[in-house]
């Protein structure tokens, strides 16, 4: 399944390899197109499907175009895809491969553009809400801001000890958020990568660990994938301007959830009524004795 990210497109893969896409909310699908393989990696706009195989190839489809068209294009990059991501406003793409690099790509013609090189393989990829800021987490903890605009790197920051889990910008744009297996939350400002708050929970437990993460810019929370297989909602309190109120650690939930299936009920053996016990022992006792005249 992917959501585009003005949350307007939806798009679900079956086990025959058909994509069938909605607008949201109708429940019948407006598009179906049957892919050739299965994809490791699928990104949507309202205008664009973009498909990613383990072995590189990148294809572009037209969502505009009737149902038998072919992809726009389809270019290899011989790599597998990490991540990949749409624009707002369906004019970028933005993909990771593990061989240390990044490419940028006109999201409607499916051109590569440019092809950026960070210091360490990109696990995660984020565009800004208006497009001109990309933010790329790494395997090694660092986190990249790039204007897509000169195409060139804004700043770079050691955000985290262990790998970045989800990278996330505020409706704004003013702050990117970081999350990481490390077990925090991290605000940056996204001009200059100075940092503002961290989000960690005082207990410090390893299922803390945060195996992905979303912000919501409906109600401005993030929601928190933990290595418990529990998810956690906490609130960054309402607006970009004020997102620095929230304390230093995660003690405020607005809920949190138990992913795990559920545990079979354990039989209990029954107990016995001791009043119960203690009268069966006296008739007992009394049926042993002898009778007496």
């Amino acid at each position: 399944m992917a959501l585009s990210t003005d949350g307007t497109t939806a798009c679900f893969l079956d086990k025959d390899l058909n994509v069938a896409i909605y607008r949201r909310p109708d429940t019948t699908p407006f598009r179906t197109i049957t892919l050739p393989a299965s994809p490791d990696t699928i990104a949507i706009s309202p205008a664009t499907l973009i498909t990613a195989s383990s072995r590189g190839s990148y294809s572009f489809f037209d969502l505009s175009a009737p149902t038998d068209t072919p992809p726009i294009t389809t270019t290899n990059l011989a790599t597998p895809c990490l991540d990949l991501t749409i624009s707002r406003d369906g004019q970028w793409a933005a993909s990771t491969q593990r061989q240390f690099r990044v490419s940028l790509w006109n999201a409607r013609t499916g051109q590569r553009l440019l092809d950026l090189r960070p210091d360490n393989v990109v696990w995660h990829l984020a565009f800004s809400p208006d497009g001109s800021r990309l933010a790329a987490g790494t395997f090694s903890g660092g986190l990249d801001v790039y204007d897509t605009q000169t195409l060139t790197r804004l700043w770079t920051a050691e955000a985290h000890s262990r790998m970045v889990s989800s990278v996330s910008f505020t409706t704004a744009a003013s702050e990117v958020i970081s999350t990481s297996i490390d077990g925090a939350v991290k605000v940056w400002n996204a001009s200059d990568g100075h940092p503002l708050a961290t989000l960690r929970d005082p207990s410090e437990s390893p299922g803390m660990a945060i195996r992905a993460a979303a912000y919501s810019e409906h109600d401005h929370t993030m929601h928190l994938m933990l290595n418990s297989d529990h998810l956690v909602t906490i609130p960054l309190l309402g607006t970009d301007s004020t997102i620095l109120a929230h304390r230093a650690h995660m003690t405020t939930r607005i809920a949190t959830l138990d992913a795990r299936p559920p545990t079979p009920p354990t039989a209990i053996p029954a107990t016995p009524n001791t009043s119960d016990s203690r009268r069966d022992q006296d008739k007992s006792a009394r049926a042993q004795q002898p009778l007496t005249r």
